[in-house]
């Protein structure tokens, strides 16, 4: 999609904005502040808007810029587990693959190759899939009717007129959610498995709440109604009407 818009810029390189647009969007949503898909939407665009600003506008740079895609969506969750759970993450599958080469006899890679190969393989295919769109210059008549038939079903969303500590529970929400437990409980039990002490696990839960605490208070920093007025301060005038107009059509301003 960014490179389908960059191809309706007169500047494709300010294509790097629509990411940062959406994440705004995503910000207010009834469903908050949510960590996981808000960084995946600033990271991968800002990869892909960095690799068309070095490379240029070119078969070159968008390739580069979707197999960076790939690659940083084949590796977020793993890189936001390691945050979270650090060291005891490699040291739980270390455990595992030792436990497997015992009573299996299967030999298993090391960590780093297996997650170098796993963003390899999603390099790979989103590079492909950007190149494809780069020879296509415009959204297939399906996917076309697809966008304006989604677009045309999705409710408006109520204004959120949230006091800050209603936002704040909402944010904080985002840990009672049992995608943010089970990585946690998962090395926890290989830990104990391998003799490890509840004082270990004790400490490991403790991390990943105040790791996962700060992360989400510093999201729910955000405030994406105020980033109109301060781009256009700037002198980025594209954007600001950009976010503007995706605001107003949202039913946001």
């Amino acid at each position: 999609m960014m490179t389908f818009t960059g191809f309706g810029l007169t500047q494709p390189g300010r294509v790097i904005w629509v990411p940062f647009i959406s994440a705004g969007l995503k910000a207010l949503s009834p469903g908050g502040s949510r960590l996981r898909p808000m960084l995946a939407i600033c990271a991968q665009g800002a990869l892909y808007g960095t690799a068309v600003q070095v490379v240029g506008w070119n078969l070159i740079g968008v390739t580069l810029g979707g197999a960076l895609i790939g690659a940083w969506a084949a590796t977020q969750g793993i890189l936001l587990q390691y945050l979270l759970l650090g060291g005891e993450l490699v040291k739980a599958y270390d455990a595992v693959v030792l436990w497997l080469a015992q009573h299996w006899q299967i030999t298993a890679p090391a960590l780093p190759w297996l997650v170098g190969a796993w963003a390899l393989l999603h390099a790979l295919a989103g590079g492909g899939v950007t190149l494809t769109a780069w020879r296509l210059r415009a959204p297939p008549k399906k996917l076309r009717e697809l966008i304006e038939r989604e677009t045309q079903r999705a409710p408006v969303a109520a204004v959120d007129q949230a006091s800050a500590a209603s936002r704040r529970w909402r944010t904080l929400r985002e840990l009672f959610r049992w995608q943010f437990w089970l990585p946690m409980l998962l090395v926890s039990a290989i830990l104990l498995s391998t003799g490890r002490s509840w004082e270990t696990v004790a400490w490991l839960a403790l991390r990943v709440v105040v790791v996962g605490v700060v992360l989400l208070t510093l999201v729910s920093l955000l405030r994406p109604a105020r980033w109109a007025d301060k781009l256009r301060r700037r002198g980025w005038w594209g954007p600001a009407l950009a976010f503007s107009g995706a605001m107003r059509r949202s039913g946001r301003e």
